[in-house]
């Protein structure tokens, strides 16, 4: 078994919060797919993405995300700051609570549009 796999599959499956939902998923999209998706999120360095990106950046985690750090988290808002915490969500909240997540966007555009309202 490539190491590779074996941490990623580790990782999600000994994830308590997330545990049930990966199972289903696995079985529901297979795990050649499964496999695919862990390599190329392997590779993605997301920290060397985002300082190219010109927009703020908001990072939104889940309360009982154990898949990243908070370190890294705050690491990767612009301006950098502590993230947005969905409370009781998994990693990747936004898909396990999209409303609320919408929630937010909505919430921080409005917060974006107000500030650039004063400042012209």
């Amino acid at each position: 078994m490539p190491k590779w796999w074996a941490t990623s599959c580790t990782t999600v499956m000994c994830t308590s919060s997330t545990t049930s939902s990966s199972v289903r998923h696995i079985r529901r999209v297979g795990p050649l797919r499964v496999a695919r998706v862990l390599r190329m999120s392997l590779r993605d360095r997301l920290e060397a993405t985002v300082v190219a990106v010109k927009v703020p950046v908001r990072v939104v985690v889940g309360e009982k995300d154990t898949l990243s750090e908070g370190g890294w988290q705050s690491s990767l808002g612009r301006p950098v700051g502590a993230p947005v915490v969905m409370d009781g969500l998994p990693h990747s909240s936004p898909h396990f609570a999209p409303e609320g997540f919408a929630r937010l966007v909505t919430e921080w555009n409005a917060e974006l549009r107000a500030a650039a309202e004063a400042a012209s």
